[in-house]
């Protein structure tokens, strides 16, 4: 069985949990906020005994991609706060954080060295926690990108068990999708997360051939990543029939 997840919002945690009903096929990718200032969320996580997959956006998005542009004392809270959110990860017992670097803004080996550096300063803060994931899109943002190749360098240069990569899969893009299988290879074990970005939160969305093709490689994997199901909502009465359709597909495809 592969792990897998479904996004919630913070605005609507609770109708989510609820649509979710009782001992669902999946755990839970959520957003730090969630976890670390709300004490319902911590008493129902507990009571019903939920999972978090992924932690969603390690680090605020508008610091985390221009890290290497920031001052010294940003830089510093950034290690600060990471090791924070690895510690609360820790806490509720996370498989993964995610987080976005903004590889495509990177236009030498300093700005791969600086981004190793943070990880590694915050990793050694937190000696146990969640694999700190880091985005990479899928299909590539434009044809030379090299977002994926730099994503291997930094895996590599920060050489640690706890640094893996997240694949952004964007379901509904007008460029051609990858083969799976061709993108696992050249990712190898980095691979530790597979975040399918559906766009539209309704439960036609998991009919994608997209993911079915990606079900039929992950099956394949001795350590397959974990897997996430991301859409962003904004009305809740949309959850049960959109939840419903998620066990659905996790049971048909994932091996629940």
């Amino acid at each position: 069985m592969i792990n897998c997840a479904v996004r919630i919002e913070e605005e609507f945690w609770e109708e989510a949990l609820t649509a979710a009903g009782q001992g669902p096929p999946y755990g839970l990718e959520v957003p730090v906020s969630l976890l670390e200032s709300c004490p319902r969320f911590a008493q129902r996580f507990e009571l019903e005994d939920w999972k978090v997959v992924n932690i969603r956006e390690a680090l605020p998005l508008e610091h985390a991609p221009y890290m290497d542009e920031c001052p010294p004392s940003i830089r510093r809270g950034l290690v600060a706060t990471l090791a924070s959110t690895l510690e609360l990860g820790r806490c509720f017992g996370a498989t993964c954080a995610s987080l976005d670097l903004g590889l495509d803004r990177v236009v030498d080996s300093a700005g791969i060295s600086s981004r190793a550096d943070i990880l590694s300063e915050a990793l050694s803060l937190s000696a146990e926690g969640p694999t700190l994931c880091m985005q990479v899109r899928v299909p590539r943002r434009y044809p030379l990108s090299q977002e994926w190749d730099l994503v291997r360098e930094l895996v590599s240069l920060t050489d640690s068990s706890r640094v893996g990569i997240a694949a952004n899969v964007v379901i509904h893009d007008i460029s051609p999708q990858p083969a799976p299988a061709e993108l696992i290879d050249l990712l190898g074990g980095g691979l530790r997360l597979v975040r399918f970005l559906l766009g539209a939160p309704r439960p036609a969305s998991f009919a994608e051939g997209t993911i079915a093709s990606w079900a039929e490689e992950l099956a394949r994997c001795d350590s397959p990543p974990a897997v996430v199901f991301s859409a962003q909502f904004r009305d809740p009465a949309a959850l049960p029939a959109y939840h419903q359709a998620a066990a659905e597909t996790v049971r048909e495809l994932f091996g629940a």
